[in-house]
């Protein structure tokens, strides 16, 4: 029964804290529109799937305490013309809602 416990809490961590989607690319693309959750958008140069599935956007949500800092970051790398990497999961609604992000 140990042995059964430790597998399942191994194979739950890895299934379930991976990235739906995780690509690197320039920023092709930002929209700020009004409608919540997808206030801000973000899309890669060649359109890819995002998230894997057929959304080649992103968005991060107005109410995430850290939604100032991604904005900002998101901005510097498109103007400065930097590779990002997006890392996404898929909400409920199978939009990629892009949850960490790192800048080369």
């Amino acid at each position: 029964m140990k042995y059964l416990l430790t597998l399942f809490l191994f194979l739950s961590v890895n299934v379930f804290g991976a990235w739906a989607g995780q690509l690197k690319g320039k920023i092709a693309l930002t929209e700020v529109a009004h409608d919540e959750p997808y206030s801000f958008r973000v899309s890669l140069k060649g359109q890819p799937a995002l998230c894997g599935n057929t959304n080649n956007w992103a968005y991060v949500k107005k109410t995430d305490s850290n939604y100032p800092t991604f904005v900002s970051a998101l901005l510097a790398a498109k103007f400065s013309g930097s590779d990002v990497t997006l890392y996404t999961i898929v909400d409920p609604d199978g939009r990629c809602y892009l949850r960490h992000l790192s800048i080369d």
